[in-house]
């Protein structure tokens, strides 16, 4: 394939963005990866903003999402320590030499509810 025919595929087809939500990508020796939207699922704070409808017209909204967000975070640097992963992105956002390990359940069960 050409230079031009690839890069006209890529611009219509880019790849997925890599989602890092614990350490950094470059020189990761132990990665690992969650799928964010069980965890938040489980996260009391977002379960509110979806039960009542909120969008970010609703100051609650704001309020809510912050909470939600610090509770998400705090659990996965958690479950990486326990782990002893280097790095977490969201699942499939990224190729690694080795598979990821699987996070999610970890960061479940690392949320302070």
């Amino acid at each position: 394939m050409t230079a031009p025919l690839v890069l006209a595929a890529l611009l219509l087809h880019p790849p997925p963005a890599t989602t890092v939500y614990y350490g950094a990508l470059k020189d990761a020796r132990k990665p690992g990866e969650v799928e964010a939207g069980k965890i938040f699922r489980e996260i009391p704070e977002y379960r509110s903003i979806q039960d009542k409808g909120l969008d970010s017209r609703d100051p609650e909204y704001f309020v809510l999402l912050s909470k939600a967000n610090a509770k998400f975070f705090a659990a996965v640097r958690r479950a990486a320590a326990g782990a002893g992963c280097d790095v977490v992105v969201e699942r499939g956002s990224a190729s690694f030499a080795e598979r990821p390990a699987d996070l999610t359940s970890r960061a479940i069960e690392a949320l302070e509810k």
